[in-house]
Parts: C-alpha cells; sequence; structure tokens
C-alpha cells in the first residue's frame, strides 16, 4: 500500500476579507489575494484573540511570538484542504514505475476533484504550482529515472511557461506522521476485518471475508472512501476531507515496466531539492542552488 496526500490552501477563504476567525486560526498578515504579485513583506501568524469586535480587530502572535493588533482585511485565512490517496495492489514490486504510475493516476482525480468541488483553487484547469515531498528511498523515489519522469510533469499540464514544480526529500523515515498515520489507520481498519471475519461474514466486501486486494479495496472504501462521517476525523493536526482508494491488479489498472535508457544525473544522493520550470531544473545543496540545463524529457 502507497499514501499519498496533497494539502492546498483554499482560495475562496484566503481572499475574504471579513468573517469571524476562532482563536487558533493560522492566518499569513498582509498578504496578497489567489494569483496576485508576492507581497514580501507578509509573515505567518496565528489568532490569539479578537481584541475589538465592533472594529474588526484581532490579535495575532507571529512566530516569533510578538504580538500585533490587525484588522481582520489584512488577515488571509490559511484553511487548508487534505485529500488522502491510497493505492492498494496484489504486486510486490515496490519500485519506481508503481510510484510513477500512482503519482500520474492520483494527480488525473485530484485536478478533476478539485475542478468539480474547488474551481477557485485550479483556475487554470490544472496544477500549476506543484509541491511534492518525499523521503529519499532510492528504489522508488530519488533516482534518475524518477526525476525524468517527475520533470515531464509540466510538459502535461500547459509546459514550462503554464507550470512549475518542486520536488523535495527529506531523511527516511522523517517527516512522514501524517502519511504513517493515515496508512496505520487504514492497516488496522483491514486487521479489525480480518478478525471480525472469523466470527461471521463481512458486510464490506463480497466475499463476506479479507482473502485479496479486491476485498482489501473494498473494505477500504466502504469505511472511508464513501460519505460514513470518516472524512471530517483528523490525521495528527491536518484534517482528511475526503479520501480516495485505487486499486491494481494483473488484470486492471496494471503498472508498466518498459525497458528504458538515460543519461545519469550526476550526484543524484547529494542534492535534496529539484526544481522544474522555465526551461531549466535546479538543484539545491545546503542551500545553495545551482541551475542547470533542462532535464531530458
Amino acid at each position: 500500500m502507497f499514501v499519498l496526500i496533497a494539502s492546498w490552501l483554499e482560495a475562496a477563504e484566503w481572499n475574504k476579507e471579513s468573517g469571524a476567525l476562532s482563536v487558533g486560526t493560522e492566518v499569513t498578515v498582509y498578504c496578497e489575494k489567489s494569483g496576485k504579485k508576492l507581497n514580501s513583506n507578509s509573515f505567518w501568524a496565528t489568532v490569539t484573540k479578537v481584541s475589538d469586535t465592533e472594529n474588526d480587530l484581532y490579535e495575532v502572535n507571529d512566530e516569533h511570538g510578538v504580538s500585533h493588533n490587525i484588522h481582520r482585511a489584512y488577515l488571509w485565512h490559511r484553511k487548508r484542504c487534505s485529500i488522502a490517496a491510497g493505492h492498494v495492489t496484489d504486486n510486490n514490486v515496490q519500485d519506481r514505475h508503481a510510484m510513477q504510475h500512482f503519482t500520474t493516476n492520483e494527480l488525473v482525480y485530484l485536478e478533476g476533484y478539485m475542478k468539480e468541488h474547488f474551481p477557485e483553487d485550479i483556475s487554470l484547469g490544472h496544477i500549476a504550482r506543484l509541491h511534492q515531498h518525499s523521503d529519499s528511498t532510492g528504489e522508488h523515489f530519488k533516482n534518475t529515472g524518477a526525476i525524468n519522469d517527475y520533470t515531464t510533469l509540466i510538459d502535461k499540464r500547459g509546459g514550462p511557461s503554464k507550470t512549475a514544480s518542486v520536488y523535495s526529500f527529506g531523511a527516511p523515515g522523517h517527516g512522514k506522521r501524517p502519511y504513517d498515520g493515515i496508512g496505520g489507520r487504514w492497516k488496522r481498519k483491514i486487521d479489525q476485518c480480518t478478525s471480525s471475519a472469523e466470527t461471521g461474514l463481512l458486510e464490506c466486501t463480497a466475499s463476506g471475508f479479507i482473502q485479496d486486494v479486491d476485498d482489501v479495496h473494498h473494505a477500504l472504501d466502504y469505511y472511508f472512501g464513501r460519505s460514513t462521517g470518516k472524512d471530517d476525523q483528523l490525521a495528527g493536526k491536518n484534517p482528511i476531507h475526503h479520501y480516495r482508494v485505487f486499486k491494481y491488479t494483473a488484470n486492471n489498472n496494471t503498472v508498466d515496466r518498459p525497458e528504458e535508457t538515460f543519461s545519469t544525473l550526476q550526484g543524484i544522493s547529494s542534492h535534496y531539492q529539484f526544481l522544474v520550470g522555465n526551461m531549466v531544473w535546479c538543484t539545491c545543496t545546503n542551500g545553495h542552488v545551482n541551475i542547470c540545463l533542462a532535464w531530458p524529457s
């Protein structure tokens, strides 16, 4: 099972200049509206109290703990929407081809979901700024073939003049708490279903048991993919608003593994971030950015 979580700030909430904000709400102060030129004087803060209800003033604390009294019109509400996608398969080969296939399926679904439910957040009809983060597992993510595939994503979304992407790598086992938490919940649910099947047939699978990937997919979709109230529960501190479970078998939605050749990207293990856009790709190492020629597609 692969777990991927997509998250973004909702433009409709971000652009509001009025409306009550509760204590603890994350905001950006003196920012710009969605799609406008970046205001370099903006800063992150959290609401600590309503200073003056009549005049719509709020007390906020910035990252240094300094308090500010700011009018509501200059507070941009950072309301986040998160979608968790699970990819279940009966193929135990977990390589970059599988990761690329899962990512492609999820991006197509995500863009369709946003067009339907959050049109203000995808005004161009495709994701224009894509920031991805993963651990540095070489067989899945951090290798020449994976980076080559990743850099071609902009070509499928309007080209370098319309789309830019950033791919960041963290240390293995670090920064994955929300992902592992969601995966853990799903695995525990399957364990519970397996135990329940020992005393009676399950309602969530056609077979009444947990025997194969079809049963796992049906069970997860039953408990998480439908409107069962689970969508409003929390995964760590991040609310998951929507779940989607994909299934891959030898006869359905198979992972292709074609023969490929690439020009090796030298020193890939020493880089922790790749940026793609405007016909160049960049690599970042220890705080320094190296601008390089376009990665061949």
